[in-house]
């Protein structure tokens, strides 16, 4: 069994019934290849910049293997510039590009949400087990996406996969209805608040399969996890969430958010830049 599709409903009220009812949808095609190429090829030119920096010859990154492959090559020779391109990746404009897009913001609209807010930066999952940062985590449990947004009730994220997602490209696996669940208990995780409650049962847990160019929208209390089937590939995907800037407790709260923003006062590398290193860049740039 997998999660359904549905095709992209003229009536908004089907979607939102859909929606209320079951915590998900799944909506084939509803953004254009090229589009979604274009972020794909965006995202991996950045580890790119870090393997040619390297010296490390580069595969086919629109091949599985050519993928797979160079992000191994720059993982297992510097991590850190591994991590830089994997958190660079959630700053480009192509992404925000489609964060802001019309038709998200309409469709946010249509599932009720009157005035959408974005809650915090696009996230990119780059997963497969080589590419495990050692302490850390790279699937996630069982867990309700509400507990790292803590804003409006009717939150949602948008779940974007880049690759055709398989069997074994480590899917997103839901629970069909749990956001009806309310806040799930939860224990301490690595990664997230993993939900441990005797009304989460593993056998209802059913894997989601979008293609390139699909969406799958999650309430911010569905309970869901990635798989653990996964092959060698890198399933690369990305997840967008927002809140609700016209929900009465959101409001109430006065608009709260458990996302802490600041920045390292002291220079990062000592003595840099040199005068000379600024002048010579603006040099260049007037020639």
């Amino acid at each position: 069994m997998q999660v359904a599709t549905m095709p992209q409903p003229d009536n908004s009220e089907i979607l939102r019934r859909q929606y209320a009812e079951d915590g998900f949808c799944h909506l084939p095609d509803f953004f254009p290849l090229d589009e979604i190429q274009q972020i794909y090829d965006d995202e991996m030119e950045l580890f790119a910049y870090q393997l040619r920096r390297h010296g490390i010859p580069e595969a086919d990154w629109r091949d599985p293997a050519g993928l797979s492959s160079n992000l191994r090559a720059l993982f297992n020779t510097d991590m850190e510039a591994y991590l830089g391109a994997a958190r660079q990746s959630q700053l480009l404009p192509s992404i925000h590009n489609l964060t802001t897009s019309p038709k998200v913001v309409e469709t946010l609209r249509s599932l009720g949400l009157e005035a959408p807010v974005v809650s915090t930066k696009p996230v990119c999952h780059y997963t497969t087990e080589a590419l495990t940062i050692p302490g850390g985590y790279n699937r996630t449990p069982p867990h309700q996406d509400w507990r790292s947004m803590q804003g409006s009730l009717d939150g949602v994220v948008l779940w974007i996969p880049l690759i055709d997602i398989d069997e074994l490209s480590y899917p997103v696996e839901i629970i069909p209805g749990s956001h009806k669940l309310g806040l799930a208990k939860t224990v301490p995780h690595v990664s997230t608040p993993m939900v441990m409650d005797e009304r989460v049962n593993n056998d209802d847990f059913v894997p989601a399969y979008p293609k390139r160019g699909d969406l799958v929208i999650l309430s911010g209390f569905l309970v869901h996890r990635t798989s653990d089937a996964g092959d060698e590939r890198v399933r690369v995907a990305m997840s967008l969430r927002y809140n609700n800037a016209a929900e009465p407790a959101y409001i109430e709260h006065a608009f709260p958010t458990p996302y802490t923003y600041s920045y390292q006062l002291e220079l990062l590398f000592e003595n840099f830049p040199a005068k000379n290193q600024v002048r010579d860049m603006f040099s260049a740039l007037a020639s």
